[in-house]
């Protein structure tokens, strides 16, 4: 019986962990040259299904982005967008930005 629950909730990890991992992983493809940085943003989110959250004291909406990816990782497009300040974490369809602590 302990052999089962082990199994059970190694497997239920294990999916867990698969299922964080495939946001940032999803490919996007991006094209965008000296746009707001909310709108790349919700352009991305548009095609990964995705919402960001990020704190806008932080992070400027009105920044000027340009970035051009083709099938990246979602993880890959923002590394591009953001300096390596930052950092990215998933919760449930949403990406969260903030700054490395």
């Amino acid at each position: 019986m302990s052999i089962r629950i082990f199994f059970s909730l190694f497997f239920f990890f294990v999916a867990e962990t698969l299922c964080a991992q495939s946001l940032l992983n999803s490919t996007v493809s991006v094209h965008a040259r000296n746009q707001p940085l909310h709108d790349v943003l919700t352009i991305i989110g548009n095609e990964a299904n995705v919402t960001f959250s990020y704190n806008t004291k932080s992070i400027r909406r009105d920044t000027l982005v340009t970035v051009n990816a083709v099938n990246k990782p979602l993880g890959e497009v923002l590394r591009l967008i953001f300096n390596a300040g930052y950092e990215f974490k998933e919760s449930g369809s949403y990406i969260i930005i903030r700054r490395k602590p």
